[in-house]
């Protein structure tokens, strides 16, 4: 016979867990399935009335000595890990007492690993915008989440048959974060477009989402817009996108869905820094894990001349890379840049070369810093997410064919964004 005890509250690596005992012959038990139930003592009699909280040696961030039977008495720690997507594994320790002297440590496969709640999903998915022109609402779109869609990543290349390469460039980043019943959220765009084959190049850029809302947005290389685009109407399956001034193109346009009952999103919108030093962003609500800024190099809403556009991640163990494009307007002979970082979480380049230098400082309890050179005063958007284990890394292609190596991160991937400019050296353009 056994019967449930009341759970003790315990705190593991920062988060609170009510931890299940099982009282089994007058013995404290964590209630879940035993593997292994021997006792590694019968040394210890009588009642143990000590509270080890500090664990036992080596920790496991919980320790406690309980009544023993006649000839027997226990203490057992719990430790929380995230072994499997989905699962979490109890990994238990076991050892024999006395009254006078602390636990002494021993393993055990006391517990075995137990289903759990996913507390984050991620969903890799393209789809075709719609082609009828105008104000146009493109309905029942899948996000592929089993959850509503809290931050949306996307990007589109103008392209209308995957796997080609079109000329001239028309491409951007958008991004969207949005709170779980809420129809819509909050979006911005970071898209620029430059002509093919013409004898004065033809090239414009446009940071979109200030005032009107957009997560997507589509330019001409002479800066006239195109369609823009405002995901609404989210569910556990679907959203829509309202679209203003559509074309016929039959545009293919990429995302990553992040949702789950842990995550937390934000997008902060913010002004680099016009004098040298460090720039704190704040108003946020949470300490970021993670954090990918988007930029056009604008100072307002409206298109401008040149193609610029700037992508960086940063996590919250200061790991950090950014990558950036340029393509100068109104050039008889073409003048195009290209760079990427593995020291910077934001860059962006001219026609003189390196523009925008900004590294990661800190994440903070509202928000996260950043500092740098002095800069215009170019718009900036960044989506913060927190709940989820995050690395901003970067590899070398390998030269041959084939699979790459494998690369070292530390913890299962659910999800990974890959971008590169096709760079042999960080820093150079």
């Amino acid at each position: 016979m056994s019967d449930l005890a009341e759970p003790i509250d315990a705190v593991i690596d920062g988060k609170r867990y009510a931890v299940y005992q099982e009282v089994v012959k007058g013995v404290a038990n964590i209630a879940f399935k035993r593997i292994k139930d021997e006792p590694l003592s019968r040394s210890a009699k009588g009642a143990i009335p000590v509270l080890w909280e500090d664990g036992l040696s080596g920790g496991m961030g919980y320790g406690r000595a309980v009544k023993g039977g006649p000839t027997d008495a226990y203490a057992h720690t719990v430790g929380f890990d995230s072994h499997l997507p989905g699962l979490s594994r109890l990994h238990g320790r076991r050892v024999s007492v006395s009254p006078t002297n602390p636990p002494v440590d021993a393993n055990t496969d006391f517990f075995e690993a137990l289903q759990t709640v996913p507390t984050a999903e991620f969903f890799c998915g393209s789809f075709t915008k719609d082609t009828n022109s105008g104000t146009v609402t493109q309905s029942s779109i899948s996000h592929g989440l089993s959850v509503e869609p809290q931050a949306m990543i996307l990007w589109w290349p103008d392209q209308t048959s995957s796997g080609t390469v079109a000329a001239g460039d028309s491409t951007g980043w958008g991004l969207l974060r949005r709170g779980v019943g809420f129809p819509s959220g909050t979006g911005r765009a970071a898209a620029w477009a430059s002509e093919d084959a013409v004898g004065t190049s033809n090239a414009a850029r446009k940071f979109a989402g200030i005032g009107t809302q957009a997560s997507i947005a589509f330019i001409s290389p002479s800066g006239t817009d195109g369609p823009h685009g405002v995901l609404t109407n989210f569910d556990t399956s679907t959203f829509d996108i309202d679209w203003t001034t559509n074309n016929t193109d039959a545009a293919i346009i990429h995302f990553l869905a992040i949702g789950g009952p842990e995550i937390q999103t934000s997008i902060a919108a913010w002004i680099l820094q016009t004098s040298a030093g460090s720039k704190a962003v704040s108003g946020v609500g949470f300490q970021p894990d993670v954090c990918i800024h988007i930029s056009s190099s604008t100072t307002g809403a409206t298109a401008v001349d040149d193609a610029k556009m700037s992508m960086g991640v940063m996590d919250a163990s200061g790991n950090q890379w950014s990558t950036s494009i340029y393509s100068q307007d109104a050039q008889g002979t073409s003048n195009t840049l290209s760079g990427s970082s593995n020291a910077l979480a934001l860059n962006g380049i001219d026609s003189a070369g390196t523009a925008v230098a900004q590294t990661f400082v800190s994440m903070d309890s509202d928000g996260f810093t950043t500092s740098g050179s002095a800069n215009a005063a170019d718009l900036v958007a960044t989506l913060c997410i927190k709940g989820v284990r995050a690395l901003a890394g970067n590899f070398t292609k390998k030269t041959s064919t084939g699979n790459q190596a494998a690369q070292t991160i530390g913890f299962t991937t659910e999800a990974f964004l890959v971008a590169s400019t096709q760079a042999t050296a960080h820093g150079a353009t």
